[in-house]
């Protein structure tokens, strides 16, 4: 008798419950505002205050669902920023399309067992609205406490789903600003300074060829780190060559601050490479560079 190999299940090949990738995508959601377990969100906080504030209640709070707990990005009089979310007023919230208002949790079969609500200090009073991400995820609740019984009014319930919707935009305000690159910081030019004092050599006039000659070096410049001499002749900056003295300045003007200028420097009948950084001109050395030699 021939076995045949068992079948693969085919449970395997099929994709998971909606409800399941709905809610992949929803905490994804959640988590891309980048405001859970954090504490400095002053704009939610006030909302939170605010939403207290219209209700009539001590406590509020601007939970975010996350998979095991509601993380408060907003708190105003909440003792603690997170509670479970199994089960919770919070998860309830979000599963229906209107607010939810609880007179009395401990008299609510959904909510009596709930930590947050058992003992004489518990919650009684609650009324929450969803979040709504722009794709209409529902990310959390806007919802305020009290430990006493009580009634929520029609206008205190518009005014918290205005508030609902004021902190759904802030929420998408500050995930635009996460998604946007940082413009770059831009970088303060400067007139570069080298720190020599030129005259025009005789290899323009006898050969056409470029060149100034270096008749001093400043004391601690950028010409003296590159090894620069008296007699050397400077041909080119960055491949820019020099013709005339005031061609030094121009070579080294708009340079960014700490980059390097590439020297081609003839000396004693050999061409060299030499590379100076680039300085800030000191005060009247532009009036200076390039010129002839005077006396002090």
């Amino acid at each position: 008798m021939r076995t045949e190999a068992p079948q693969a299940s085919l449970m395997e090949d099929r994709p998971p419950p909606l409800q399941i990738v709905l809610e992949v995508a929803r905490l994804a959601a959640v988590r891309s505002y980048a405001v859970l377990d954090r504490l400095d969100l002053p704009e939610l906080d006030g909302i939170a205050e605010a939403a207290a504030r219209c209700m009539g209640r001590p406590v509020a709070g601007v939970g975010l669902l996350d998979e095991r707990r509601v993380w408060f990005a907003g708190a105003y009089g909440l003792l603690a920023r997170e509670m479970p979310r199994a089960g919770g007023f919070c998860e309830h919230t979000v599963a229906q399309p209107g607010p939810l208002v609880v007179r009395d949790a401990s008299a609510d079969a959904r909510f009596a067992d709930l930590p947050e609500v058992q003992g004489e200090g518990g919650v009684r009073f609650y009324a929450g609205v969803s979040l709504l991400d722009v794709d209409d995820y529902r990310v959390g609740a806007l919802c305020v406490f009290d430990r006493a019984p009580g009634e929520a009014d029609a206008e205190g319930l518009n005014d918290l789903m205005r508030l609902a919707a004021m902190a759904s935009a802030l929420l998408a305000a500050r995930r635009e600003g996460l998604a946007r690159p940082e413009p770059e910081a831009e970088t303060a030019l400067v007139q570069g300074w080298l720190g020599v004092r030129t005259r025009g050599s005789r290899l323009r006039l006898k050969d056409h060829r470029p060149g100034l000659m270096v008749l001093s070096v400043a004391a601690q410049s950028p010409a003296e780190q590159a090894g620069l001499r008296p007699t050397d002749v400077l041909l080119a900056i960055d491949d820019q060559l020099l013709w005339h003295p005031p061609d030094v300045v121009s070579a080294l003007a708009n340079r960014a601050p700490d980059s390097l200028a590439r020297l081609q420097v003839l000396r004693a009948g050999q061409v060299l490479e030499r590379v100076a950084p680039i300085a800030p001109e000191p005060s009247r050395a532009l009036a200076r560079e390039g010129g002839p030699a005077r006396p002090e």
